[in-house]
């Protein structure tokens, strides 16, 4: 039995090679660095991926904000997920009080554009480190997520 000769040029050769280079820079590389997350983080970022609806909708307290998603969002898709609310973030952001008045969309949408619609307005913004969502000021959120690109995530 006589097998067909496979012929390669250089150019084919150089043309395989980028298209690995390529998948493994689009592909391979974010799966692999989602997946040495610690679990936790893990599942509180697919969390923020959920649509949810909040029993409560349009302007409401800070305060009242972050509990209804810590109960409500949350305890449709995970249980206990902790939420950190960091008090020199709010300060930085301008929010001394947790009465500030805070629109929730009465849509069902993602946990995460409900908290970026929710907290931009305020200067405010989140990641996901270590299983923890920390809610905190844009700027620190922003620093944390470029320092620690291994480890802070947001969806």
């Amino acid at each position: 039995m006589k097998f067909p000769r496979l012929r390669l040029s250089v150019r084919w050769t150089m043309i395989v090679i980028a298209v690995a280079a390529v998948l493994m820079y689009y592909v391979v590389m974010p799966i692999w660095s989602y997946y040495s997350l610690p679990k936790a983080t893990r599942d509180v970022l697919a969390g923020l991926s959920y649509g949810v609806q909040l029993p409560t909708s349009g302007k409401m307290p800070f305060g009242d904000f972050i509990k209804t998603i810590r109960t409500t969002a949350f305890g449709q898709l995970l249980t206990n997920v902790p939420i950190y609310v960091d008090p020199a973030g709010l300060q930085e952001a301008g929010v001394v009080d947790l009465q500030i008045p805070v629109d929730a969309s009465p849509d069902r949408i993602s946990l995460k554009d409900q908290l970026e619609r929710s907290l931009k307005p305020l200067g405010l913004g989140y990641f996901v480190k270590d299983g923890l969502l920390t809610i905190t000021s844009a700027k620190v959120a922003d620093r944390t997520l470029k320092e620690n690109p291994t480890e802070a995530r947001r969806p």
